[in-house]
C-alpha cells in the first residue's frame, strides 16, 4: 500500500523545486523490478514499472525514512513451493533482509548524507521511550509490565496499551485495532499474557507535537468532550470529530523535547502528551513515523516542513 504522506512531500518536493532529483523506494521495488549490481560498485539501476530509477550512492545528500517494514510480500513467488514448504518463504525473506540491510549499509557508509530519521530508530519501543524521557525530567507516569495480576498494585484504574506500535487485526472479515483502552480486572484470571499497564490520569487535553529538526509545533485535541475518544483520541467519532486548536507549549518542554528526540536518535516524530487539570504534561509516546495530518487542520503543513526540510540539506 502506498504511504500517502510520503506522496504528499514528493508533490511538495516538486513544487517547492521541479529541477531536484527525488528517487522513492520500497522493498516492492526490488521484489517486483529487475536489477543487479557488484557489491564493490557505488552504481545500481532498478527497472520497474516501466521506469528505469539510476542511483549512485556517492551522489546522495538526504535521505528521509519515512517508515520501515520487515514484513515481505512474497506473492509475486511460486505460491505452491511456498504454501508447500513454509520454511522456504522464511529462507526468502530473510535473503532479502539481508540484501536490503546492505543496500542501507552502503548509504550509511556515505558520512556526507544527511538522515531524516534512520531505519534503525523508526519502530517504536514505548518502554525505550519511557526510560529516555524520564532520563530528560519529562514527567512520566507509573507503568508496569506483567504476566499476573499483582496486589501489591493498589492503584484502581489502568490502561493498557502494546509496548510496540498500534496494530490491525483481521480476523472473520472484521478489523480490530490495539487501541488503549481502560482494564477492568475483574474480567481477567490471575494470569495474564504480557501485559503493558499506566496509571490512569485525568486529562484536560490530548496533545500532539509534530517535531522537525529541533522545532515543535503543537495541537490541543479536546477529546474529553466525547466519551468514544476520551481514553483514546485515535478512536475516531467520525460523526462527532474533536476539535483541534493550536497550543503553545512552555520554552521548557521545547528544550526536554529537542534534548529527548536527540537522545532517541530522531530528527522528526509526533509526540503524545497529556495536559491535567493541575497543568502538567504528561508524556506517553512518540510515534517516529508521524501521523500528523490533523495539522493541516489547523493551517500548520507538516509535509511541506518535511520538503523544505529535505531541499535545504541537498
Amino acid at each position: 500500500m502506498e504511504d500517502f504522506s510520503t506522496t504528499k512531500v514528493m508533490q511538495w518536493l516538486q513544487y517547492i523545486n521541479p529541477k531536484i532529483k527525488v528517487i522513492r523506494l520500497c522493498p516492492k521495488h526490488f521484489l517486483d523490478g529487475k536489477f543487479s549490481f557488484n557489491i564493490n560498485d557505488n552504481h545500481i539501476q532498478i527497472a520497474y514499472n516501466q521506469c528505469v530509477i539510476d542511483i549512485n550512492f556517492c551522489e546522495i545528500a538526504v535521505v528521509w525514512c519515512r517508515k520501515w517494514n520487515n514484513e515481505i510480500d512474497l506473492s509475486t513467488s511460486d505460491k505452491n513451493l511456498i504454501n508447500l514448504v513454509p520454511q522456504i518463504k522464511e529462507n526468502l525473506t530473510a535473503e532479502f533482509r539481508a540484501f536490503f540491510e546492505y543496500f542501507l549499509f552502503l548509504l550509511e557508509r556515505n558520512k556526507q548524507i544527511k538522515w531524516l530519521n534512520k531505519h534503525k530508530f523508526n519502530t517504536p519501543n514505548k518502554l525505550i521511550q519511557l526510560n529516555i524521557a524520564k532520563q530528560v525530567d519529562l514527567q512520566i507516569t507509573d507503568s508496569f509490565i506483567l504476566n499476573y495480576i499483582d496486589g501489591k498494585i493498589k492503584i484502581s484504574d489502568f490502561i493498557t496499551k502494546p509496548i510496540t506500535s498500534c496494530d490491525v487485526i483481521n480476523y472473520k472479515k472484521n478489523y480490530y485495532l490495539n487501541y488503549t483502552q481502560k482494564v477492568n480486572f475483574q474480567e481477567y484470571n490471575n494470569e495474564l499474557f504480557l501485559c503493558y499497564l499506566q496509571n490512569k490520569i485525568d486529562k484536560t487535553l490530548e496533545l500532539r507535537i509534530f517535531y522537525l529538526d529541533g522545532k515543535c509545533y503543537t495541537l490541543a485535541i479536546h477529546s474529553q468532550n466525547n466519551s468514544k475518544t476520551k481514553i483514546d483520541y485515535r478512536n475516531y467519532d467520525y460523526k462527532k470529530p474533536n476539535r483541534y486548536e493550536p497550543f503553545q507549549i512552555p520554552n521548557a518542554l521545547q528544550q526536554k523535547i529537542k534534548h529527548f528526540m536527540q537522545k532517541m536518535n530522531l530528527q522528526t516524530g509526533s509526540l503524545d502528551f497529556i495536559y491535567t487539570p493541575d497543568n502538567q504534561f504528561v508524556f506517553l509516546e512518540v510515534n517516529p513515523c508521524g501521523q500528523y495530518d490533523i495539522f493541516n487542520s489547523c493551517n500548520i503543513f507538516p509535509d511541506k516542513l518535511i520538503a523544505e526540510y529535505l531541499i535545504n540539506n541537498t
